[in-house]
């Protein structure tokens, strides 16, 4: 009995290590979210849904506001569905903020779907839409790698993260919060994804 003991142990600890080395391997590619719940805590954000997750780069605040890089601005945006204004947007702000900040800035970028609702009880959390999101099951935005966030909030399969390793992607996250699209702007690509949305 010791020794199945032994072996289930020997061979658990080899699974997680493997497991831990691809986690390991997560970058901006991993996903549109992954690297935000890697970073430290922050000092000054640009909050918000895509568009300002998008739309916002941290650099250019960082030039104008932080020229001596006594901060920095981070981009803590994610989507309509992930981040309205709501209690669960919140609760992860707070997580993400470090408790030493004094006088920090905040870039709190606003359209209809950041502070609107489907309901019209909003002061019943039942009717928060983000409560389904990635923020409302992930306690832990600041470890490298997030291993709660693999678990809970990962989409795509795990043997996923090395192919992405080695891929260009549509979308690639930076490490400062801004989700860099690359796609291509030339007259016939801008007509055909414009067709696409009015379709």
């Amino acid at each position: 009995m010791r020794e199945f003991i032994t072996k289930v142990i020997i061979f658990s600890a080899i699974c997680g290590a493997v497991i831990f080395a691809v986690f390991a391997f997560a970058d901006g590619k991993s996903d549109a979210f992954y690297l935000k719940f890697t970073t430290p805590r922050q000092h000054a954000f640009i909050l918000g849904t895509s568009k300002s997750a998008q739309g916002l780069q941290p650099e250019i605040f960082n030039e104008i506001i932080y020229p001596e890089n006594e901060s920095h601005f981070y981009n803590y945006s994610f989507s309509v569905a992930d981040s309205p204004y709501g209690p669960v947007y919140l609760e992860s702000i707070k997580r993400k903020l470090d408790p030493s900040t004094k006088n920090g800035i905040f870039v709190l970028t606003v359209d209809p779907w950041s502070i609107s609702s489907m309901k019209e009880d909003t002061a019943n959390g039942v009717y928060f839409g983000e409560e389904k999101g990635v923020l409302s099951n992930l306690r832990c935005v600041s470890m490298n790698p997030n291993i709660f966030y693999f678990l809970n909030s990962y989409q795509s399969s795990y043997f996923q993260i090395i192919l992405n390793s080695k891929t260009q992607k549509r979308e690639f996250l930076k490490k400062d919060g801004w989700l860099e699209i690359r796609v291509p702007m030339d007259s016939a690509s801008v007509l055909e994804r414009t067709n696409v949305k009015l379709d």
